[in-house]
């Protein structure tokens, strides 16, 4: 990673990760996710995507799974939501957890 970002490139797989975040108080996303790209699939997790001053967003908590497969249809699979927070995310550090198991993600 560069650029100031930080991040790690390993497998992981269960268990149980919390993070404490301000995010960026801009119309950009601020986020934390889990992805693995294989030949024929790729996955990603979105523990959270946030909007700090994105219009009509700066209270949004958006949160996903995604499995892409790539056999030339463009299959997607998606399932997730979002939660209006009764503040604006970028105004203050909040910690944020997530759970994931073999049998469910919780947020």
């Amino acid at each position: 990673m560069g650029g100031g970002d930080t991040g790690t490139r390993r497998l992981v797989r269960y268990g149980y990760f919390e993070i404490r975040a301000r995010p960026m108080d801009s119309a950009g996303s601020s986020s934390f996710w889990f992805a693995s790209g294989l030949k024929r699939w790729s996955t990603e997790i979105d523990v959270f995507e946030l909007g700090g001053r994105a219009p009509g967003r700066e209270r949004a908590y958006h949160m996903n799974a995604h499995v892409w497969r790539e056999d030339g249809t463009n299959n997607h699979w998606s399932a997730g939501g979002r939660w209006e927070a009764p503040w604006r995310w970028a105004d203050g550090f909040h910690v944020f957890g997530f759970e994931w198991t073999p049998r469910e993600l919780v947020w």
